[in-house]
C-alpha cells in the first residue's frame, strides 16, 4: 500500500501547477471547499452507505486559524450547532481538513474514520490538487506509523521507503 501511495503521490506531484518559485498553485478556501463537495458527491454516487448524507458547509476559522495552529488544531467541529471550522497555516492541508471536518457533520465521530472518509473524498475529486492533498496527508500518517514501527537501529525500512518520495514533496512536508 505504501508503495502504491508513494507512486500516486509522486504522479500527482508531477501534475501540479506550480508558480515561478516552484510552489504549488492552490485555490482559495471557498473554492477548495467547493471542490471537496464535488469529491463528496462523486463518493456518494459510488457508495450506497452514503445515501443519507446531506452536505453542509465548512467555515474558515478566520482569525482563530493562527491560534489554532499554535495548538496543533487544524479543524474543529461543534456538534451542538453542527458547525465545522477549518484553519491551517499549511495550504496543502486545507482540502483534507475540510473533508475531515465535513465527515463529522455527516455523523462520522471517530477521528481515524473521519480521516479515512477525507482520504476517500480527496481521491474521488476530479481536481489533481485535491487528490494531491489527500495523498500527501495520508502519506504523512502512513510514514509516521512506519517510522514508529521500524525498530531497527537507523530505521532502514523507513529510510528505504522515504527515499522513493520526490524531494519536492519532502520539502513541502518539512516546510
Amino acid at each position: 500500500f505504501t508503495q502504491m501511495l508513494i507512486d500516486d503521490l509522486n504522479d500527482a506531484n508531477r501534475k501540479l501547477e506550480r508558480d515561478e518559485n516552484g510552489e504549488a498553485i492552490f485555490d482559495d478556501f471557498r473554492e477548495n471547499a467547493n471542490k471537496v463537495n464535488d469529491g463528496y458527491r462523486n463518493l456518494m454516487a459510488k457508495y450506497d452507505f452514503t445515501d443519507s448524507w446531506y452536505l453542509g458547509k465548512v467555515k474558515h476559522a478566520g482569525i482563530l486559524a493562527e491560534p489554532m495552529a499554535y495548538l496543533d488544531i487544524n479543524g474543529i467541529f461543534f456538534p451542538f450547532i453542527v458547525e465545522a471550522n477549518a484553519g491551517s497555516t499549511v495550504n496543502t492541508n486545507y482540502p483534507f481538513i475540510i473533508a475531515h471536518e465535513q465527515a463529522h457533520t455527516l455523523g462520522v465521530v471517530r477521528e481515524n474514520e473521519a480521516n479515512f472518509i477525507a482520504f476517500l473524498v480527496c481521491m474521488e475529486s476530479d481536481d489533481n490538487y485535491i487528490r494531491y492533498c489527500g495523498l500527501l496527508n495520508m502519506y504523512e500518517y502512513i510514514m509516521s506509523a512506519l517510522y514508529n514501527a521500524d525498530t531497527e537501529e537507523g530505521k532502514p525500512l523507513y529510510n528505504q521507503i522515504i527515499s522513493l518520495t520526490d524531494k519536492k514533496i519532502l520539502g513541502e512536508i518539512s516546510a
